[in-house]
């Protein structure tokens, strides 16, 4: 009998949504994931593992096939949605996008800033 069997799903995590998370792309034919690389992928529960109503792990699996998997405690769940490392799918218009910027130094000399972020 566990702990949580008073409680379902503690952290009210919602399981039928899609979230919005940095991801590890696969590599070496898809067999192992670049830790070194990050990108925001969405993403959705799965439950093979790990139930969401048992209070332990969530496991988000990629929507793009060339990224991995990846289980977290509830706990850290939350918190990385807290701080906005994960990004609940709240409307259909969030989506990620590519965006650059180019901040002048002087003369033609430029600092570019790149990367994907979610956005409306």
């Amino acid at each position: 009998m566990s702990c949580f069997d008073e409680e379902r799903n503690p952290y009210n995590i919602n399981k039928d949504s899609h979230y919005f998370a940095l991801m590890n792309p696969l590599c070496a034919g898809g067999w192992f994931a670049d830790g070194n690389k990050h990108d925001w992928v969405e993403c959705e529960i799965v439950e093979d593992r790990y139930a969401v109503d048992d209070g332990y792990k969530v496991t988000l699996k990629p929507l793009d096939p060339y990224h991995a998997r990846e289980d977290f405690y509830q706990s850290d769940f939350v918190s990385l949605m807290k701080t906005g490392h994960i990004v609940e799918k709240t409307s259909n218009n969030l989506h990620i996008e590519y965006e650059e910027e180019h901040i002048p130094l002087f003369g033609n000399v430029y600092v570019v800033s790149s990367g994907y972020y979610v956005t409306e």
